[in-house]
């Protein structure tokens, strides 16, 4: 099974609130005044001052030492509707926000979390657990993201040498803009959300690069009868993973961990057993639309996304 090491943002948003609490939230609840200052995000230096209790809240601005009067910090939300508007966190969301590496993944794959524990105490974060946003994910937002902006949060990491300047020089160069940590791999077998009605678009991070896998008909089909128009014939979202094939570790193959949206036909012609299925490798569909294969990426092949996949696996 693939780690639970998955990616999903916490939407964080570099919208300030003027605020003199240490953690300001809105939402469902009445704000509650909080004037500690949150002294720590790296796990070691936690003190019973920066726990925090995020329950009810739509959104959670962090405030960190040597902040401006009238300044804040970014401000994050458990995670949002279709349309936008933000999901209070869950009742159980008491706890530490710290930032630490995922265990068996690359330093660039570190992240700012939430850790939910029983108590106020810094020793019940080893018995905690991470936050997990409604699709069965770690709510987190990477540190990469604090090199392309949040320059709050980035001088606090600094501060901490929880990152470092070189760091933010070159991971700022690379990615140049806005990333997508849902869409950022770190490791072949790291899961990831797809949308089965949606082309899937990737980086795949090196220690030197984010490299860009744009796989348009992963979840294509053609239609019987047309002069090779294609649709995709099923809704649905789930998570996935790259694995190699056992019998030839050059054909890459998509194995689907866990079906989240079910998964329903949209057209008459696709057979039951070419629909994606939770914990079995995604099906590519033939032309009559009643036979399927194990989808396949061939790394030998001079193509974009093969010669991708190849690169991130010689340099990860």
């Amino acid at each position: 099974m693939p780690t639970r090491s998955l990616w999903s943002s916490p939407w964080l948003s570099s919208r300030s609130w003027t605020s003199s609490r240490a953690f300001s939230t809105s939402g469902r609840l009445q704000d509650r005044p909080r004037r500690r200052i949150v002294s720590a995000l790296n796990p070691e230096s936690l003190t019973p001052a920066d726990y925090v209790d995020c329950v009810g809240a739509n959104w959670v601005t962090l405030n960190f030492p040597g902040l401006k009067p009238g300044e804040s910090g970014p401000t994050v939300v458990y995670s949002r509707q279709q349309g936008g508007r933000p999901n209070p966190f869950p009742d159980h969301t008491r706890g530490f926000i710290y930032y630490a590496p995922h265990p068996g993944l690359p330093p660039e794959s570190a992240s700012l979390r939430f850790r939910c524990t029983a108590s106020h105490l810094p020793s019940s974060f080893e018995s905690g657990y991470d936050l997990l946003t409604p699709e069965g994910v770690p709510w987190q937002t990477l540190g990469l993201q604090a090199t392309v902006g949040y320059p709050l949060l980035r001088t606090q990491l600094l501060q901490e040498e929880l990152i470092t300047p070189e760091f933010v020089a070159k991971w700022g160069k690379l990615l140049g803009g806005r990333i997508y940590p849902a869409r950022m791999l770190f490791a072949l077998h790291q899961a990831f959300p797809v949308n089965f009605a949606k082309q899937l678009h990737v980086h795949l991070v090196c220690p030197h690069e984010a490299i860009p896998l744009h796989l348009q008909s992963i979840f294509d089909a053609k239609i019987p009868r047309t002069n090779n128009l294609a649709c995709h014939p099923f809704t649905g979202s789930g998570l996935a993973h790259f694995e190699p094939s056992p019998t030839d570790p050059q054909l890459m193959h998509l194995r689907i961990d866990r079906i989240i949206e079910p998964v329903r036909a949209l057209v008459p012609w696709i057979a039951e057993n070419a629909a994606p299925r939770e914990g079995e490798l995604l099906q590519r569909f033939v032309r009559d639309g009643r036979s399927t294969s194990p989808w396949s990426l061939d790394l030998l092949t001079g193509r974009k996304n093969a010669m991708a996949m190849r690169k991130w696996m010689d340099g990860s």
